[in-house]
C-alpha cells in the first residue's frame, strides 16, 4: 500500500469516526430534550394550578368554578380554615363568596408539585402552598404554610378539579416549626 493510499484510508476512517461521534451526541441531546408523557401531564396540571392561583391572587372568586368539573354532583372541598367539609356546589360557592367578604386581600403560592396519573383521565396533584391574607376584621395580615391534594379529571380534553383538600400540619408539629424558626441566628451552647 502506498503512502497516499494509506493516508486516504486513514482520512476516511477519521471522517467516519467523527460522523459517528457527532451522530451519537445529536441522538443523546435529542433524547435528553424529549418530553415524556409524565412531563406533559405535569405541565398541563401545573398550568391549571397556576390559573387557580392567579384567580385567588386577583380576587376573581367567581372564576374559580371554571377550573372545576361543574357536572360532578358531589365535589369535595376542604379548606384549612373551615371546620366543615363542603360536598355540594352551594356550599363551595358560598365559601368563595364569603372569601370576598372576609378578606381585604389574599396572596397564595403553590409549589413543590408531585403529580400522580391515576388513569388516562384522572390525576392527583400534591403540593405545598403558602398564603398571606389581610382579614377585614384584623389589624395585621397573617400568613402560613400548608399542603394540598387536588384530584382532577379530564373533561372534554381539559383538566378539571373535582376534589380540593388543604392539609395543615397538626398543631403540635406546626408549633414546633414556629419555635424552630424563632431561634436567634448563631446561638449555640458554649
Amino acid at each position: 500500500m502506498t503512502l497516499a493510499a494509506y493516508s486516504h484510508k486513514r482520512l476516511k476512517h477519521t471522517l467516519l469516526l467523527l460522523i459517528a461521534i457527532v451522530l451519537t451526541f445529536s441522538v443523546s441531546a435529542h433524547c435528553q430534550n424529549m418530553e415524556t408523557p409524565q412531563d406533559r401531564l405535569k405541565a398541563e396540571l401545573i398550568e391549571v394550578m397556576d390559573d387557580v392561583k392567579s384567580d385567588w391572587n386577583k380576587g376573581n372568586y367567581d372564576s374559580l368554578k371554571f377550573h372545576w368539573d361543574i357536572n360532578d354532583p358531589a365535589p369535595i372541598y376542604i379548606a384549612e380554615e373551615s371546620d366543615k367539609i363542603m360536598t355540594d356546589w352551594s356550599q363551595i360557592e358560598d365559601y368563595w363568596k364569603g372569601t370576598d367578604n372576609w378578606n381585604e386581600w389574599i396572596v397564595v403560592d403553590y409549589y413543590n408539585y408531585h403529580v400522580k396519573r391515576v388513569d388516562d383521565n384522572n390525576a392527583i396533584v400534591t403540593f405545598d402552598l403558602r398564603f398571606d391574607v389581610k382579614l377585614n376584621d384584623r389589624p395585621k395580615p397573617i400568613g402560613g404554610d400548608n399542603r394540598g391534594v387536588v384530584s382532577l379529571r379530564k373533561v372534554d380534553g381539559t383538566w378539571k378539579i373535582y376534589s380540593w383538600v388543604e392539609a395543615p400540619l397538626a398543631a403540635i408539629t406546626y408549633m414546633r416549626k414556629l419555635y424552630e424558626l424563632n431561634v436567634r441566628e448563631g446561638v449555640e451552647p458554649k
